[in-house]
């Protein structure tokens, strides 16, 4: 192996985690905002998001490795799922 160069895999995983990071930024959000504002048996949408954020961001990895396009199905997931999140938490915020 040579010095100061790093293999497709690697550079995809990198580009994974980042995004990743950058998803659970915004799910922590609106999983917290969504904790403060639900009540009763709503707060189970939060173990069940969690989950689901976990398996979509699993799914995106694996379809970047396959072939980048197929990354699309585990990231609208991640990213419209967050966006329901906030919207609930406003919504449950002003109910």
């Amino acid at each position: 192996p040579t010095l100061g160069k790093e293999s497709p895999t690697i550079k995809i995983d990198a580009r994974v985690a980042g995004n990743t990071l950058e998803q659970f930024v915004i799910f922590f959000v609106a999983t917290l905002a969504l904790a403060a504002g639900a009540q009763g048996n709503a707060v189970k949408i939060i173990g069940a998001a969690a989950i689901t954020f976990v398996l979509m961001r699993i799914a995106f990895w694996i379809g970047y490795r396959i072939k980048p396009v197929y990354r699309a199905f585990g990231f609208s997931s991640t990213a419209y799922m967050n966006l329901g999140l906030l919207v609930a938490a406003i919504w449950f915020g002003f109910a």
